[in-house]
């Protein structure tokens, strides 16, 4: 689904009432594999630094709302947390809005643009890029 609206650090959906089995999917990136200096190898999503369902705020700290498709909380200081998700992370059930503040960018890689009349034949059709 696409976001209702996006900026730098926030974005919202709002899931058709007769979605199940939500989850927030992202492109993952291992941060020693783009950052030599590095010594995190776990596979990261995107940054969470609030996320509210339905007009409420999940608590970061919430071990039970984030048990599954989260790393643990990550604690910089009183006035700066966050959390990454991994690739997928499951939302509850029943949910309609999803707001995200992002706190810091993912890393990934982004395909180089198609080039404008740049065709694919295969045997069973075209596809263009």
């Amino acid at each position: 689904m696409r976001p209702l609206f996006v900026n730098e650090q926030r974005m919202a959906f709002a899931i058709p009432p007769d979605r199940t089995g939500i989850a927030l999917c992202c492109r993952g990136f291992i941060p020693t594999e783009i950052d030599a200096a590095s010594r995190d190898y776990r596979r990261l999503g995107v940054c969470v630094g609030r996320l509210q369902i339905d007009g409420v705020d999940l608590a970061l700290n919430d071990a039970t709302a984030f048990e599954s498709g989260w790393h643990e909380l990550e604690v910089h200081s009183p006035e700066h947390h966050h959390r990454w998700s991994h690739q997928s992370a499951p939302l509850p059930d029943g949910t309609r809005l999803v707001v995200i503040e992002l706190a810091a960018r993912s890393h990934c890689w982004a395909h180089p643009p198609a080039v404008p009349g740049l065709a694919l034949r295969s045997i069973e059709g075209t596809a263009t890029a």
